[in-house]
Formats: C-alpha cells, structure tokens, sequence
C-alpha cells in the first residue's frame, strides 16, 4: 500500500508499521471484549491500501486469498481524514457483531447478534433507530448508516450524541462500549 500511495503520504509515515500504530490508537476506545470478540470471528480484517477507505462485507481477494469482511484503509486518510476510517471500522463491527463479518452475515443494526446478549442490544437498537431521531441531521437513511454515525460521535463526541438521540447513547454506554457489558460475555468462547 504504500509503494502505490503518493511519495507525499509515504514519506508522513516514520516506520513501516506505524500505520498500524495509528490504527490501534484509533481501537483504545473500544472496550477489550468487543476486541476479543472482534479477534475469533473468522471475518472482519483490516487492509492497509492506496484506494479509497471503505468495509467489504462480500469476500475479497487479498494476496491469494478470499477474506471475508474486509475494512479497506486508504494511507492517506490515516493522516487526513481518520473520520473516513473510523465510519468504515464501525461499519465492519456493526456486522461483525451482528452476523460474525461473514460474507452475507446479518447485521447489529438490522436487530441481529452473534451472542444472546447483542442479538438483545440489537433489538433495543432498532426500535431507537426507528423513532428517527437524528436521522437529519446525521444525514443517514438506513439502520447501518445510522449505526455508523452515531457510534462515531459517541467516540467523538459523547455530549452531542445525548443531544441528538439520548436513547441510543445510552445504549451504546451501558451495552457496546461498556466493559461490564463485555465481561458478561464470554469472549473466549465466541464460537462463530
């Protein structure tokens, strides 16, 4: 990725894999278990490249092989524009922890889960999402454009998030960025 990216985006990086060292940084809000549960799906993989960030739900091949649920992160908006990546990470975890980022897998924000708890947490996301609050003013037309959005401002900016929809703020801080949440779920046994 970045032999193919501009010498302008190459020449930012100190080191091979700091790339990578942003990304994580970019992981830290994220409580561990949804990481853990992140790291035994089968799908759900990061590709550094020169194209434009985006997720990949369908299989894609990448060196050789098919992977399945695969979140593309262009070089360049690692150091410009870290909002691209961030819509496309929440994108390829809203169907991790709905279907396992599995090629034709479900989705958390159509009101599926992997575990009896998010399918739970899922369900309550759909209702909030159906009473359309925020929808405007996020500009978002979907269940998983909105999902997307509002999990970012949550990571961003928690107090605008309560403004907007103080529902699925709530959600989000007592269900998916809650530690306690995750504790209760056995992610060492995520079996997908």
């Amino acid at each position: 990725a970045s032999d193919l990216s501009p010498s302008a985006v190459r020449h930012r990086f100190a080191h091979a894999l700091e790339p990578a060292d942003r990304l994580l940084e970019m992981l830290t809000p994220f409580p561990s278990g949804l990481l853990r549960l992140w790291l035994a799906a089968p799908g759900g993989h990061v590709v550094f490249t020169h194209r434009p960030t985006a997720y990949r739900p369908e299989p894609q091949l990448y060196h050789r092989e098919m992977l399945e649920g695969v979140c593309f992160v262009a070089l360049s908006d690692l150091m410009q524009d870290q909002e691209a990546v961030l819509l496309a990470l929440t994108s390829l975890l809203d169907h991790l922890m709905g279907g396992g980022a599995s090629s034709g897998g479900p989705y958390f924000s159509d009101g599926h889960g992997v575990t009896p708890a998010l399918a739970e947490a899922a369900g309550r996301f759909v209702r909030i999402h159906d009473l359309g609050y925020g929808h405007d003013e996020l500009g978002v037309h979907s269940a998983r454009d909105y999902f997307a959005h509002t999990l970012r401002l949550y990571l961003r900016d928690e107090r605008r998030l309560n403004v907007l929809d103080p529902q699925v703020q709530r959600l989000y801080r007592h269900t998916l960025m809650s530690e306690a949440f995750w504790e209760r779920e056995d992610a060492l046994s995520f079996t997908f």
